[in-house]
């Protein structure tokens, strides 16, 4: 089982531990178990953890460059953490399409943007442009225009057809 998950993922999980006595029977099993366990969460879920908070820095960014009040422009960052992690969820774990994806995320944040604005007392717009902040396909343009001028134009034609995809997800 451990060699199939390090395969999928990719990764050399730790499948043996210097426990010196305790190596064998159930103890070691245990700790085994428990160590791959703490070492697949460590390297997949950091990464998540990690794209969250970049999606919270760049929401709060472009609010503070909205000039949203400092004491609503937490709730809006919040708006790009829930976004992304929808975003994630149904990319990543679940495996929907961009397009699914990115439309699953944007009605997410719109919903977020209209709830928070009720009870802000504030223009949803504000609230739903910078939770949409973190799906914007920036990389994916920026590679697909990298494909264009180094002639690579099967790469540039899947860059383009994912962003593509994630606008429409977005727009729709």
């Amino acid at each position: 089982l451990f060699s199939l998950i390090s395969s999928l993922l990719g990764v050399n999980l730790p499948t043996t531990l210097n426990l010196g006595k305790y190596s064998s029977g159930i103890y070691g099993k245990l700790a085994t178990l428990l160590s791959t366990s703490l070492y697949f969460l460590k390297v997949v879920f950091m990464e998540y953890i990690y794209q969250l908070f970049l999606a919270f820095i760049g929401s709060l960014g472009f609010g503070l460059v909205f000039k949203i009040n400092l004491n609503k422009v937490f709730l809006a960052s919040c708006g790009g953490i829930i976004c992304w992690a929808v975003y994630l969820v149904c990319g990543k774990m679940i495996g929907i399409s961009i397009f699914g994806a990115s439309f699953v995320a944007t009605a997410v944040s719109a919903v977020y943007a209209e709830y928070l604005a009720k009870y802000l007392h504030c223009p949803s717009i504000i609230m739903y442009i910078t939770a949409l902040i973190p799906l914007i396909p920036g990389s994916g343009l920026y590679y697909t225009m990298n494909s264009i001028v180094h002639e690579q134009w099967l790469q540039a034609q899947n860059f383009c057809y994912t962003t593509i995809q994630c606008a429409l997800g977005i727009a729709l």
